[in-house]
């Protein structure tokens, strides 16, 4: 389980903080509880991604919350927390639907229980799956398309040659006993 530097109280679901209001107002467009907003993160490997939440609403202070995926699970958190010193963020879709606040916290509840998979279950796929009912993530179908590019690149050029590649297995084929032959002395 990681730990995330949060400078306001972490809720896990079923117990959320109590709402006082479910809209709000920026550049000019109105969003309810459902509105998805995304920052940019800068991973491993320098590889620029972008981390989702949902808005949920403001506090009686006027603090906002969102709900979010991470490798703690499914977390209610404060704004402050989700921009994580971040200065740059966005609304990625405005929800219009001032009566869907049910059915968000009914997604989010029945997917509170799934843990955190980059692939098949990360913050894109939770927050779509919290707005449009959709368990979808662009970054991760963008991975596979690059993926299929270059395992295509790579088959592109064994192909216009096959005895070079033909060659380079034999080759492999000859190295791997010395290799494992290796291995086995340096262990």
């Amino acid at each position: 389980m990681n730990t995330f530097v949060r400078k306001d109280k972490t809720y896990k679901l079923p117990n959320l903080p109590e709402i006082k209001g479910r809209i709000f107002t920026y550049n000019n467009q109105i969003g309810y509880t459902g509105s998805v907003f995304s920052r940019p993160v800068i991973g491993a490997g320098g590889v620029l991604y972008s981390h989702f939440a949902v808005f949920y609403g403001f506090d009686k202070a006027g603090k906002a919350y969102l709900l979010e995926n991470n490798t703690n699970g499914v977390e209610c958190i404060s704004f402050e927390d989700y921009l994580s010193d971040s200065k740059e963020w966005k609304v990625s879709y405005y929800e219009k639907d001032p009566n869907k606040t049910l059915t968000v916290f009914i997604r989010a509840f029945s997917r509170m229980h799934y843990p955190y998979d980059e692939a098949i279950n990360n913050c894109e796929h939770f927050a779509n799956y919290l707005s449009i009912g959709k368990l979808i993530s662009k970054q991760v179908m963008w991975s596979a398309v690059g993926i299929s590019i270059v395992v295509g690149a790579i088959n592109e050029y064994y192909m216009k040659d096959p005895e070079k590649y033909q060659k380079e297995i034999d080759d492999m084929n000859i190295i791997k006993p010395h290799l494992m032959e290796l291995i086995k002395k340096n262990s």
